[in-house]
């Protein structure tokens, strides 16, 4: 009854028993349906790197609910920032430094508009490998705790666009 239930509504996991949360089987029929039943599923299975990675897939959100050891994996939190960028706040602090999965966040991030885009696109530029002088020029004249994602803040679509010299004087002026 469960597995038939789990199958048409992964949800349906938060109404098992704890036996059934800790069924390989129910659990993986649950999350294929709905990623995000993996936060019903037993310690152990949350910890199965087959298991997040399946129901990462089926919706990155999922991520959330994943030990604390795959949300360090490298390939577990690839898989849901490629989807949503978001969720990278839900990845180590080593990962959420890592500027690969940075510039893919900021990629694959659902945007409130606009603007929001645009802000996010000015952080992925200053990323990018070649354009490691000008945080470098930040971090110089700024200091090591300089802000420098936020000073994207303030761009103009014309800055944004601009020739890239001008972004550097810009940055080191503003």
């Amino acid at each position: 009854v469960v597995m038939e239930a789990v199958k048409q509504d992964g949800w349906a996991m938060r109404y098992a028993s704890k036996e059934l949360q800790a069924n390989r089987e129910v659990v993986m029929e649950a999350v294929k349906q709905d990623g995000r039943a993996l936060q019903f599923a037993c310690n152990e299975l949350q910890a199965d790197k087959d298991f997040v990675l399946e129901a990462v897939k089926q919706d990155a959100k999922a991520l959330a609910y994943a030990s604390g050891e795959l949300q360090a994996d490298k390939e577990a939190v690839l898989e849901a920032v490629k989807q949503d960028g978001e969720m990278l706040t839900y990845a180590s602090d080593e990962l959420q430094a890592n500027k690969d999965l940075l510039v893919l966040a900021s990629r694959s991030y659902d945007y409130d508009g606009e603007e929001d885009r645009l802000t996010h696109e000015a952080e992925a530029i200053l990323l990018e490998p070649e354009f490691k002088h000008v945080v470098d020029s930040v971090i110089a004249v700024r200091g090591e705790d300089a802000p420098i994602l936020s000073v994207t803040m303030s761009y103009s679509l014309d800055q944004i666009e601009g020739p890239f010299f001008d972004c550097e004087a810009f940055l080191l002026s503003g």
